[in-house]
């Protein structure tokens, strides 16, 4: 995972439910439950991912970190509940040569009584290239992908860094017809031609669905390998 510090925003929603407050307990008389999932997957260490994180309170701006009774788990297998100064997160790491498509997070809902599960998809974005693996800095090019077509809520984040260590950022925003995407000259007007450096990262932040008293959504990113291009005058 190498994309700079600058493509992490897509984070912020499930990374914001862990600051502020200290845990709370459970029993709390406040109303709703806040929930923030991270699916993460980086092809290079095949390296995954995943948080949840959960606030209660009468609102998002004033809902407080919690923890949950019981297990946490992602299909079927329980994430390690971590202690902070900004409260408890629960986290799972490891190594996984193909991410699934789907995965399911599973929690002690304490209004239902019983174990709600939150299936979410996961878009991937694989050998990621420029069409004909050129670019031209006159003509652009075609940036192509190994997956569905971007839908709403959906994007993809390019960084190009060419020879002299310049670097561009792009963002391809959600829905396209095609898993490919057309750059224009323009968007690359400042660079200098010559090997250039590609990552990509392939993002979704997603509601979930809502009940009485449970909100929240899903950060995924995944992660393409770092690729070379020639980028011709």
């Amino acid at each position: 995972m190498k994309l700079k510090n600058t493509f992490f925003a897509a984070s912020i929603f499930s990374g914001a439910l862990l600051l502020g407050c200290k845990t709370q307990p459970q029993n709390s008389t406040v109303s709703n439950t806040y929930i923030g999932y991270l699916i993460r997957y980086s092809e290079d260490g095949q390296s995954l991912r995943s948080d949840a994180t959960f606030k209660r309170g009468d609102s998002l701006q004033v809902a407080k970190p919690v923890a949950i009774l019981g297990n946490v788990s992602l299909n079927g297998q329980p994430l390690n509940k971590v202690s902070s100064e900004l409260g408890e997160y629960y986290t799972i790491t490891g190594t996984k040569e193909h991410p699934d498509s789907n995965y399911t997070f599973s929690y002690n809902d304490p209004y239902l009584a019983k174990i709600t599960k939150h299936t979410v998809f996961f878009p991937k974005a694989t050998d990621v290239h420029f069409e004909g693996n050129a670019l031209s800095m006159k003509n652009g090019g075609t940036l192509i992908w190994n997956g569905a077509p971007l839908r709403n809520r959906e994007e993809i984040m390019v960084q190009l860094e060419d020879s002299k260590k310049t670097l561009r950022e792009i963002r391809i925003v959600g829905p396209t017809q095609k898993a490919s995407f057309a750059l224009s000259a323009a968007q690359l007007d400042g660079l200098t031609a010559g090997e250039a450096t590609i990552n990509c990262m392939r993002t979704a932040i997603l509601p979930l669905p809502e009940s009485q008293h449970t909100k929240g959504s899903v950060t995924t990113e995944y992660y393409a390998k770092e690729t070379k291009v020639k980028m011709a005058n």
